[in-house]
C-alpha cells in the first residue's frame, strides 16, 4: 500500500488564488481613482465657497452706500434673472476675473438689488464661476441694511 503525500497546494489552487487576489487589487486601485477625482471636485467647490463666502463678507462691510453696492444697471431684484439666478457676468454690477485658488481659476461677480427684500434694504448676490475643465457655478446670497 503506498501512501500519498497531501501537503501543499496544487497548482490550480495557488492560481485560482492569485485569480482572487489581482481582483481585489484592480477593485481597490479603481476605488482609489475615484477617491481622487472626488477630492478634486470637493477641492473646487471648496474653493468656489470660500472665495464667494470672503467677497460676499467683504461686499457687507461696506458702507451701504458705496459705489460697489449699488446696482448699476437699475434692474433690481429683475437682474438676479427669470429664474432666480442671474449667473450671466454680462448682467453684474462688479466682477473680479482670474482668481486662481487651490488650483482651478475662478472669476467673480455680484449684483446688487436696492430696496429688496424690503425698502432700505440691499440684496447681493455673489456668483463665483470656473471655467476649467468644465463651467461650473457657484450662487451666495446676503442681505445689508441701513442700520447694518
Amino acid at each position: 500500500m503506498k501512501i500519498q503525500n497531501t501537503k501543499g497546494f496544487s497548482l490550480i489552487e495557488v492560481l485560482i488564488a492569485i485569480s482572487i487576489f489581482a481582483i481585489g487589487a484592480l477593485a481597490l486601485a479603481k476605488m482609489q481613482i475615484v477617491s481622487m477625482s472626488g477630492n478634486t471636485i470637493a477641492r473646487s467647490v471648496t474653493g468656489a465657497a470660500t472665495l464667494a463666502e470672503a467677497k460676499l463678507e467683504e461686499l457687507k462691510s461696506l458702507p451701504y452706500s458705496h459705489a460697489d453696492l449699488t446696482d448699476k444697471d437699475a434692474s433690481g431684484d429683475a437682474g438676479f434673472g427669470t429664474a432666480g439666478f442671474d449667473n450671466e457676468d454680462a448682467n453684474a454690477d462688479g466682477s473680479e476675473t482670474g482668481i486662481v485658488m487651490m488650483g482651478p481659476q475662478y472669476d467673480v461677480f455680484w449684483n446688487v438689488a436696492e430696496d429688496s427684500p424690503v425698502s432700505n434694504c440691499k440684496t447681493i448676490r455673489v456668483i463665483v464661476r470656473r471655467s476649467q475643465p468644465t463651467v461650473k457655478r457657484l450662487t451666495l446670497d446676503g442681505i445689508v441694511s441701513v442700520a447694518d
